[in-house]
């Protein structure tokens, strides 16, 4: 017997092929392959998947289970059907003349007259000839009567003798005869956990869409052990469907709002026969003791022995584990389905009868989990409350800022809530908090605190610390850019300084920048407080001077500008940064990043915070790691955007920009259909519209939005960061051919580098003279400096165009062309590959490496290139439309095409072969 372990839940893998095989061959002798699987294993969907692909083949089959009606032989009242359809062929009709009648007799006495009819049948299926001869598949084996078995045991050497093939499935914990069904099997298969790559493909499956890793993290990370199973997974991707939590963006499967875990459905076989307010205790509490269960009981109003037996049940079906003398729940998503039915009164109490003995235990010396024990007192914060709790949960939390600020964070503000504001140590907590929270990227919440304690404040409290909240709090908006209500709160803020007798110059320098008011900014400029005595005025000002010069300034005023800030710098133990870096980052509205570089540090680096996605989405961008860069781009789209934000546009811009240069427009324009120009920074926003108008053939319409895009920006008093889109203009009106125009926007480029002096307006111009005037020298420093920036993008472009003027021209062109590959821009390697042939120069082979496909894969291409679809394949290939949809995906993952068209043009070019040796399925 040979055995094979495999995973069984995907179609179209290879795992199969020994089965489809031994099951598909029509040489004499049989064959039987037997399938052993725990429920959700992916047994179910393994017969499924190889029912289809012997149907492709054209092997006739016939499938049954052992969920029908009492007092039939499922398996052979079908079997008898499909031979009595089998036409009237002479041999046929002989040996099917007695089936009938002995059949009756059998579902009355199955003992007397079984022999008769396994020898009957095995005639008639002899009758039939190897081409006709069915494919017997017997699902469910371990629940069919014991009859019935009693016949197959007769039926199965008998069929193998006369050719026959059989597939039987059964849990993997089947005994007796069904045991020793399969101790004669030829093949046994055993479906094996999932991985996350298979989880992947069988989500895209379900989803008919592409899926980010986030997504399969998300699944993993709520089912524990149990995500190897694929009927789990499938039912929990149902529910999370079924909740409305999943958008499709850029043909990918996005999880909404990640941070609310994932749940099971009610009902599910891993909840056992947990129910009621006891249960859902348990999930609230996640962790326990068995002791705690009487607690837990008392607490329900119930009796301690059901719960000790749902407990055990639990930990019998693999959602608890032992951990270290407690319990756990493997499965948080079980947990959160049981917590789910719990009152916030049934968990506060909860909460506080579990940490009152844990308080107990720490008082007598004995072991406790410190940082447990203040996960319960911050959820039982009113029941359990008090100056005492208010210092366990902040000694508690000190000690877990550095591995765990999230839980850390949580325990602060619960800590700050149960203080009242005239107690010393309310203050105390409220000075720590916006530094803790700005400082791990919790922006939201400090916005949302200070807002809330400011008009708390006591009277009798000093400037000082009225004056550092008010910074915190602007801060906290900022980058989690809440535009509006910065404003909103700007008036409070002035006013609250106003009476203290302090300038407001920082809060309504940063509304002005806001609002595109650089006039009034400027003014401003020289009223902020460069010599306060607080240290978050003194670097505000720094970097709000470094905005605006950076922004709307010269490269003079940026210089000097620059030269004050450092001399008033106070971090001397961290290497200065590049000046064009922070001209670079303030241009194009990386205020994160303009933080990071002024202070060495990278503040808010949890993704929470809106301004450092936008930092990451931008690095990844210029460095050419395009894919995670789109990845990064599609969370933001379904994140909540704060009210009057302007950083998920200019995140839109990039991947437009992203799609554009690939070619595929249609998904440049779906991002940009939500992009507003009128922004902050709108700028990006029109430069990206006109790359996709451009890369549509729309030259002139582009050049016209290029045009206005960059008037109005000039206009606003925009300076630094238009140099990509001037760039942009300039090579359209050249497209164009419209001299006079051409001869405007370079007169334009150089009035800006003029101005400016900085590293991106003078590539502008080197970039300009190459490409228009052919000039050599002007080629040869953007490419150095393109290498010296080390961004793919950038130098993808100037290797193009240096190549192109004959610099080197085949080591560069093709360099150029390889480096688009990377991009995976098949314009610019168009581009390059023209370039070469226009010089007599061998173009690169694509090196993308030739997947190996199956017949049918290679049907599926061919049909997909004839214009089909999958209803018209499911045709011709005789299978289900959504069988068709399974292949698709999968030859999407096998590939590397994302689209049917690339699919198509991958087959062309003589990527996509057949599996070398053996047979192919």
């Amino acid at each position: 017997m040979k055995t094979s372990q495999f995973v069984a839940t995907l179609a179209g893998e290879d795992h199969l092929a020994d089965a489809v095989d031994l099951l598909a061959a029509d040489t004499p002798g049989g064959g039987l392959v037997y399938v052993r699987g725990a429920t959700g294993s992916g047994r179910s969907r393994m017969v499924a998947d190889l029912a289809d692909r012997l149907r492709v083949l054209g092997k006739p089959v016939v499938c049954c289970g052992h969920d029908e009606a009492d007092g039939e032989l499922p398996v052979i009242g079908r079997l008898l059907q499909y031979l009595l359809t089998q036409g009237t062929r002479p041999g046929l009709t002989r040996a099917l003349t007695a089936v009938p009648q002995i059949y009756q007799l059998a579902l009355r006495d199955p003992d007397a007259y079984q022999v008769a009819l396994a020898h009957e049948l095995t005639a008639a299926v002899r009758a039939l000839g190897p081409a006709r001869t069915p494919r017997l598949l017997i699902d469910d084996l371990d629940r069919a009567d014991p009859r019935t078995l009693s016949l197959l045991c007769l039926l199965v050497d008998q069929l193998r003798a006369v050719g026959a093939r059989l597939l039987l499935v059964s849990d993997e914990s089947a005994t007796g005869t069904v045991a020793d069904l399969a101790a004669t099997a030829d093949l046994v298969l055993t479906p094996a956990g999932l991985t996350a790559p298979e989880i992947g493909r069988l989500l895209a499956q379900r989803l008919n869409c592409r899926t980010d890793d986030d997504l399969v993290q998300a699944v993993t990370d709520a089912l524990g052990p149990a995500h190897s199973l694929p009927g789990v997974v499938l039912a929990l991707i149902d529910q999370v469907i079924a909740d409305g939590r999943i958008a499709v963006v850029d043909d990918h499967a996005q999880l909404i709002d990640p941070e609310t875990p994932l749940v099971l459905p009610d009902g599910h076989r891993l909840y056992g026969s947990a129910r009621g307010p006891a249960s859902a205790a348990l999930g609230v509490l996640g962790w326990f003791k068995r002791c705690d269960l009487a607690v837990v009981a008392e607490v329900c109003g119930v009796e301690p022995a059901p719960l000790h037996q749902v407990v055990s049940e639990l930990h019998d079906l693999g959602v608890l584990d032992n951990h270290e003398h407690e319990l756990r729940f493997a499965v948080p998503a079980v947990r959160q389905g049981l917590t789910r039915a719990a009152d916030p009164q049934l968990r506060r109490a909860v909460h506080a009868a579990v940490a009152k003995v844990r308080l107990a235990e720490l008082a007598d010396g004995r072991d406790v989990d410190e940082y447990r024990l203040a996960d319960h007192l911050a959820e039982a914060a009113d029941l359990a409350g008090g100056v005492e709790v208010a210092d366990q949960l902040l000694s508690t939390a000190r000690r877990a800022l550095l591995t765990e600020p999230g839980r850390a964070i949580g325990w602060c503000l619960a800590a700050f809530d149960m203080l009242d504001p005239d107690n010393p140590a309310w203050l105390d907590v409220l000075d720590a908090l916006p530094p803790i929270l700005c400082h791990h990227g919790w922006f939201a919440e400090a916005a949302e605190l200070l807002t809330r304690v400011l008009p708390l404040m006591p009277p009798q409290e000093g400037e000082l610390r009225t004056r550092v909240l008010l910074v915190w709090r602007s801060l906290a908006l900022v980058h989690d850019n809440r535009v509006r209500e910065l404003v909103r709160t700007t008036a409070d803020t002035v006013a609250r300084l106003d009476r203290l007798g302090v300038p407001s110059a920082g809060p309504r320098f940063n509304v002005a920048m806001h609002t595109e008011d650089f006039a009034e900014a400027h003014r401003l400029i020289t009223e902020l407080q460069w010599a306060s005595p607080i240290r978050e005025y003194r670097e505000t000002a720094q970097l709000s001077a470094l905005w605006y010069h950076g922004v709307a300034g010269s490269g003079e005023s940026f210089a000097e500008m620059w030269r004050k800030c450092l001399d008033n710098a106070e971090y001397t133990d961290v290497e200065r940064p590049d000046p064009e870096d922070v001209r670079e980052a303030v241009s194009t509205g990386d205020l994160s990043r303009l933080r990071d570089l002024w202070s060495g540090t990278v503040h808010g680096r949890s993704e929470r915070c809106v301004l450092r996605r936008y930092q990451i989405v931008q690095a990844l961008f210029v460095s050419g790691e395009w894919d995670e860069a789109l990845r990064q781009a599609r969370r933001c789209r379904v994140e909540p955007e704060p009210d009057g934000a302007w950083v998920p546009s200019l995140v839109r811009a990039l991947a437009a920009e992203i799609h554009a240069r690939r070619g595929d427009l249609r998904r440049a324009q779906d991002w940009l259909a939500t992009a507003d120009d009128t922004v902050l920074f709108g700028h990006i926003v029109s430069w990206a519209r006109c790359g996709t108008l451009r890369f549509a053939g729309k030259n002139a319409q582009a050049l016209e939005v290029g045009e206005n895009a960059y008037r109005r920006a000039r206009s606003l008093g925009y300076v630094g960061g238009l140099e990509p889109l001037l760039g942009r203009v300039i090579d359209m009106a050249a497209a164009e051919k419209d001299e006079a125009r051409l001869k405007v926007w370079r007169d334009e480029a150089e009035r800006l580098h003029a101005r400016l002096a900085s590293r991106e307006s003078g590539i502008l111009l080197l970039r300009a003279s190459a490409v228009l005037s052919g000039d050599v020298t002007a080629a040869a420093e953007l490419l150095r400096l393109a290498r010296a920036l080390g961004r793919t993008p950038v130098l993808a472009s100037a290797t193009l165009i240096a190549g192109r003027l004959g610099i080197e021209p085949e080591q560069l062109l093709r360099e150029s062309h390889e480096l688009h590959r990377v991009l995976k821009a098949p314009p610019g390697r168009a581009a390059a590959a023209a370039a070469l042939k226009e010089r007599g120069l061998p173009v690169p082979r694509n090196r993308q490496a030739r997947s190996e496909l199956s017949v049918v894969e290679l049907d599926l291409v061919r049909l997909v290139a004839e214009g089909k679809t999958n209803r018209q394949i499911a045709a011709v290939l005789g299978v289900s439309e959504k069988t068709v949809e399974s292949y698709l995906t999968q030859l999407f993952t096998k590939t590397g095409c994302r689209t049917r068209v690339e699919l198509t043009a991958a087959h062309a070019d003589g990527r996509l072969n057949g599996r070398a040796g053996g047979r192919n399925h």
